[in-house]
């Protein structure tokens, strides 16, 4: 298990549950399962200043050198495909008290400005827990685009990330996603959007028209509208 560094006492909202803070480690989302292993009650959430092998969905790298903001949060498990879209909706909302300009959530898991991404979400189940992922380019490294924020306000926005989630999680966990599909339409991309996505081996070319209250994605692909509760996306903006 890795060392984890002193810290100033830090408030996290109460959803959040215990921090643990680390310097260095190779992925918050591990070190969460090694935590629940141990003995380790949630909620709670696991900060690292760098990760050496971040990963994302597909266990795709994620890149996470100094100047990111890098957490998993493990928590009760709570079913279904919308838990990510639920997340990017608390992360995208804190992200734009921080800085302006177009910001936009990517059905299922990924934040995006006109640069690329700059956030990506990832949801796992592990025994009875949830552990929700996140990782957000505060500023850039190298190819990779950021969000222009200051590293050391990386607490302010972690706390104001669990202030959003701590208004909508219980609604979701208890309700499901019915109620947030208005309030995701106006952080996502906007319909008539051409989109592709890949669903296994099959791809589909058409235009975004709409989410289900599941979760799921509507694609008008001809003179059909296709449903998707998994798939890579990409667009023409």
């Amino acid at each position: 298990m890795a060392s984890f560094r002193e810290q100033e006492k830090i408030e996290l909202p109460p959803i959040a549950g215990k921090l643990f803070w680390l310097r260095k480690v190779d992925s918050t989302q591990l070190e969460s399962r090694r935590l629940i292993d141990a003995g380790q009650k949630i909620p709670f959430v696991v900060l690292a200043n760098s990760q050496t092998a971040g990963r994302g969905r597909f266990m795709r790298k994620w890149l996470s050198p100094p100047g990111g903001l890098y957490f998993s949060w493990a928590t009760q498990f709570v079913p279904g495909s919308a838990v990510s879209l639920v997340a990017g909706i608390a992360v995208l909302s804190a992200i734009k008290k921080f800085c302006s300009g177009k910001i936009f959530l990517k059905w299922p898991n990924d934040i995006l400005t006109d640069d690329g991404k700059v956030a990506g979400i990832l949801a796992e189940k592990y025994d009875d827990a949830l552990i929700l992922g996140v990782g957000v380019n505060l500023v850039g490294a190298g190819e990779f685009p950021g969000l222009g924020i200051d590293p050391a306000r990386k607490i302010d926005l972690l706390t104001e990330i669990f202030r959003q989630m701590d208004e909508i999680w219980e609604e979701f966990a208890t309700g499901g996603f019915r109620k947030f599909v208005r309030r995701y339409l106006e952080l996502t991309f906007p319909p008539g959007t051409p989109i592709t996505i890949v669903d296994g081996r099959r791809t589909f070319s058409g235009v975004f028209e709409n989410i289900t209250p599941d979760g799921e994605l509507v694609v008008r692909v001809g003179d059909k509208s296709l449903k998707f509760s998994a798939g890579e996306v990409s667009l023409k903006l």
